[in-house]
């Protein structure tokens, strides 16, 4: 995008946040919570909403979404960042980054209404195994209860929230057994993403786990570290073929 175009997007949100822009937020069996917009800025072509959201109750998760008029609010906005989507916790000084440009290109009315909806995160499923270490090159099985058996379920490995590996889809039998590819790196932060092929909003995780390498590394060094002794009292002895002295009387 040129300087030119970049100028008439400034103005063009500009006059969106000042005269067009609407906040709302749903929250549905809830209580004691407060939504509040604290401050909407432009960066460039990209849309900066900040929000606190407050609730008596911190362990709550909420799937937060942004939704324009240019569709009547039906279809919330893809190219979004930041304190949105599914799993936001509570907190002051909450962000949502929208880039207008992708989303959009140069095809923006002059007057655009907003909406921020929100919701308390509910798993569609319930996992029975709550995993803390597995190792790679192993077989493990998860259970669940909740859905139906109609649904046919995407399986993600997530590392640092991020997809490292994509399982086969799977019909919802409520199991699932999952060998680790070897080839993962070792760490902390992996958990498993299931969701519903057809509704991605009906998704759940399992916690936090580490994988660890199937065999340690010092079980693995270790044996090469005593051949490498052995061969060196072996062959490092001087006259190890010369038979001892007779005792003198």
């Amino acid at each position: 995008m040129n300087n030119l175009a970049v100028k008439d997007m400034n103005r063009i949100l500009i006059r969106i946040v000042t005269i067009g822009f609407f906040i709302a937020l749903a929250f549905h069996g809830a209580i004691a919570q407060t939504f509040l917009i604290t401050q909407v800025e432009m960066e460039g072509v990209k849309l900066n909403i900040y929000y606190d959201l407050i609730d008596n109750d911190a362990t709550h998760k909420y799937t937060v979404k942004l939704f324009s008029s240019r569709d009547n609010f039906v279809s919330n906005l893809k190219k979004v960042s930041g304190d949105v989507g599914l799993q936001v916790s509570p907190g002051t000084n909450k962000k949502i980054v929208w880039n207008i440009s992708d989303e959009f290109g140069d095809n923006v009315e002059d007057k655009i209404s907003f909406q921020v909806k929100g919701v308390i995160y509910a798993p569609f499923l319930k996992l029975n195994e709550n995993y803390t270490k597995l190792k790679r090159g192993k077989s493990y099985e998860f259970t669940w209860t909740g859905g139906s058996d109609k649904e046919l379920l995407n399986i993600e490995l997530l590392y640092a929230d991020k997809k490292v590996v994509e399982f086969p889809s799977v019909n919802n039998e409520q199991r699932y057994n999952m060998e680790l590819p070897t080839s993962l790196k070792p760490g902390k932060s992996y958990k498993l993403k299931i969701y519903d092929s057809n509704d991605p909003d009906k998704v759940a995780f399992t916690n936090e786990f580490e994988v660890r390498r199937k065999v340690p590394v010092i079980l693995i060094v270790l044996p090469f570290v005593a051949i490498g002794s052995a061969v060196y009292f072996l062959t490092a002895t001087p006259d190890s073929n010369r038979l001892p002295d007779p005792i003198k009387p």
